[in-house]
């Protein structure tokens, strides 16, 4: 033992343990007969109960405790260092250069992430426009729009094929969930394009080609319990379709993004995302992917 644990073991003796019963005790004490779950337990709309302390013992047998970042099921992160979320801005693209001139205003002051919002369709030339003085490598570029995702993407690659641009070095993604489009409005592309925009996209394998979008549950009133089973639900039924179809796993689940919102209860916010990264891992190790261990790390 050296002498830091020494020390650590001279002040921890100092303070005898309590056990759950004492500390009970006292609380019940102290609340003077008034009733112990109206007043300490907070009772969430996920239908959770919400103890006023926790204890070792309450989480002795959770499982993902023991998780380390970059390690399956990656509950806390896909990385084991440099786990930092991008700062990104939105920007509806209604005027080409306003939209040029506006993207390099916030990346001149730190956004690591766009997002252009197409009001209408783009070629290779306008995306010329769109994109001037952008390092398209430097930064991540994502293309939100309603149709033509297919013919859309293409002309995004040419334009970055004809300045030189390495594909393997691109990050982004191009906005396509048609599910949730057939939830949301009662009509969809057919979910077969899926198929074309991962094979198209293979050659940049940063990049993402089907959006799942948990936030939009949540912004119709889902709770957070909702939000991810139809957002894990929607994933599936890709999983499924795609599969069917002759891709394979390691061909789809890298091609995936999920979107969740996040609300003001900071600690559930991040319980679910930690739920979400734990469930998503264990749907697709049920696929057999070739290495779950270095391919999640991509997903």
């Amino acid at each position: 033992m050296n002498s830091t644990e020494k020390g650590f073991e001279k002040l921890f003796s100092e303070f005898p343990e309590v056990t759950t019963q004492e500390w009970e005790d006292v609380i019940i004490k102290d609340l003077k007969g008034a009733d112990y779950d109206r007043k300490l337990v907070w009772k969430t709309n996920e239908g959770i109960n919400v103890k006023p302390y926790y204890r070792a013992e309450d989480v002795a047998n959770l499982e993902q405790l023991d998780s380390k970042p970059g390690a399956f099921p990656f509950v806390r992160g896909n990385r084991t260092s440099d786990n930092n979320w991008l700062i990104r801005q939105d920007i509806v693209v209604e005027d080409l250069k306003e939209a040029n001139k506006k993207a390099l205003f916030v990346l001149n002051r730190g956004i690591e992430s766009l997002g252009f919002i197409l009001t209408e369709f783009l070629s290779e030339k306008q995306f010329g426009i769109l994109l001037k003085n952008i390092e398209a490598t430097a930064i991540e570029i994502n293309i939100i729009c309603g149709s033509h995702q297919l013919e859309i993407l293409e002309n995004y690659f040419a334009y970055l094929r004809s300045q030189k641009v390495d594909l393997k070095k691109v990050s982004g993604s191009i906005t396509f969930n048609p599910y949730t489009e057939l939830a949301m409005t009662g009509t969809s592309d057919s979910v077969l394009m899926a198929k074309e925009l991962i094979k198209m996209s293979a050659k940049a394998p940063q990049f993402k080609a089907i959006a799942v979008h948990g936030s939009i549950f949540h912004n119709c009133g889902s709770s957070i319990v909702q939000e991810l089973a139809f957002a894990l639900v929607t994933a599936s039924e890709y999983l499924n379709k795609l599969t069917d179809e002759g891709l394979s796993i390691d061909e789809i689940a890298p091609k995936m993004r999920f979107d969740f919102a996040v609300g003001s209860n900071y600690f559930m916010e991040i319980a679910k995302i930690r739920a979400a990264r734990m469930l998503w891992a264990n749907m697709i190790e049920a696929y057999k992917p070739s290495n779950k261990e270095t391919n999640f790390k991509r997903y």
